[in-house]
């Protein structure tokens, strides 16, 4: 009887030690897959200002689409606050991206080398699941400049 308690109570003991280290794991893990989903957002950006033509607004032309996965709270993943894209303030020489994982501090990256505009403001994504972002490149007072909206459909 008293080595099953022993044995109990030496498993509990355990569980309660490793829990913050499964924490720091599912923090890091959800932060490196958002990083990344972040750099394709940042690369297909760059791309689309470098290989295609500005068209000028509301004309149709190329365009690319991101996806960026906001995942869930699970063993895996640690809950994302919001993603947000955008001008931190009316005229901004370059647009960041901010994300902030459940309880953490928030992560900012500025998207530099292109001309980013997100019409009607920041966008923000706070829902789990998969967003979908679409980019045009506009001419826009006479520069090239990457349009993000939110995708209304498929790809």
């Amino acid at each position: 009887m008293i080595r099953i308690v022993l044995a109990a109570a030496l498993t509990v003991a355990l569980f309660a030690a490793s829990l913050p280290a499964v924490d720091d794991a599912r923090a890091d893990r959800t932060a490196a897959r958002l990083d990344a989903d972040l750099d394709r957002f940042e690369r297909t950006a760059r791309d689309l200002a470098a290989r295609e033509d500005p068209v000028e607004p509301g004309t149709p032309g190329a365009r690319r689409t991101v996806e960026i996965r906001l995942p869930g709270r699970s063993w895996t993943a640690e809950p994302v606050e919001a993603v947000r894209i955008g001008c931190p303030r009316p005229r901004c020489r370059s647009a960041t991206v901010t994300y902030r994982l459940s309880g953490g501090s928030v992560e900012r990256r500025r998207v530099d080398g292109v001309a980013l505009r997100t019409p009607g403001g920041a966008i923000s994504l706070r829902e789990p699941g998969v967003h979908r972002l679409r980019m045009t490149l506009e001419r826009r007072n006479g520069a090239p400049t990457v349009i993000v909206r939110r995708s209304r459909g498929g790809i």
